[in-house]
């Protein structure tokens, strides 16, 4: 069986911690991408430097990394190999991060490398994982700090050390093609604890109603579910959501419930309002 057939379901994503490098070949970083595509769709192999080690990471991912000053794009052939046209390294199944950054025409060199996936499902505009990239005469180094999820106008930062607790998670739950599901990982991923993150992979299954979820996150997963037109999932939260209206925080509520069309919410801050305007009715 190939490896194909083995992960075509599976979105994984774990960026470890990055790591300097210096003049010498010692660790540079380790990236490990795997987004679920289309089954047509062989693998490619990004090797990465770690120490006097070379790790393969193989890689179901449609992608072009691209070299925003330069324009030269580096992806998937027409053969399923990962190539850069008209390079040095030719139509080969794999490139060393290595050799990209010691190239003159490699893209490491102050800009930004953009990684476009398609995950399988239709979805636009497509989620990008951006890095951004320094260098000097010394080292090269690519920081976890600098790297977010761009998804349309949104940002999320990224905390490598919070994706890498992730993916086992993600690898284990994601089997299942849910798509509801693979697009709230790609929203919430990198914003919520991994506490959630697991009651969220929970409530998708089925195993979970959100209790005990916090305000915040519930305001979170409601912004998302509304975005994602996610129906019930988003009337689940206003119903939770309503039951935290009070005096204190009815402005901030009724804002919300204006901005994301939150009828249950909404319904409870007039309540409010209205029990709070009888307190100062006279009548002549």
């Amino acid at each position: 069986m190939s490896d194909a057939n083995i992960c075509s379901n599976v979105f994984e994503l774990d960026i470890l911690q990055m790591f300097i490098s210096s003049a010498n070949d010692k660790a540079k970083f380790r990236i490990k991408i795997c987004p679920s595509g289309s089954k047509n769709r062989d693998y490619f192999s990004l090797y990465v430097i770690a120490g006097s080690k070379e790790t393969s990471f193989k890689s179901k991912i449609s992608a072009t990394i691209l070299n925003c000053n330069r324009r030269k794009h580096y992806g998937l052939a027409a053969n399923h190999t990962f190539c850069c046209n008209s390079s040095p390294f030719g139509w080969q199944n794999f490139i060393k991060i290595n050799d990209l950054m010691d190239r003159e025409q490699g893209f490491i060199n102050n800009e930004c490398i953009e990684i476009w996936c398609v995950i399988g499902f239709s979805l636009q505009p497509r989620p990008r994982l951006i890095f951004n990239v320094q260098h000097n005469d010394e080292d090269i180094s690519m920081d976890c700090e600098d790297c977010y999820f761009e998804f349309g106008n949104d940002r999320f930062k990224i905390d490598g050390n919070v994706i890498a607790d992730r993916s086992e998670i993600v690898k284990k739950e994601l089997c299942n093609n849910n798509n509801e599901l693979h697009q709230m990982i790609i929203k919430i991923l990198p914003s919520v604890s991994l506490k959630t993150f697991q009651k969220l992979i929970d409530y998708f299954k089925g195993d979970s109603n959100l209790d005990g979820f916090e305000r915040e996150v519930l305001i979170n997963v409601l912004i998302i579910a509304d975005a994602l037109q996610m129906i019930h999932l988003k009337e689940l939260c206003e119903s939770k959501l309503a039951k935290m209206v009070v005096y204190e925080n009815l402005k901030k509520f009724t804002n919300l419930a204006i901005k994301y069309n939150a009828d249950l919410i909404l319904e409870k801050c007039h309540l409010l309002l209205k029990k709070r305007d009888s307190r100062y009715h006279f009548v002549i």
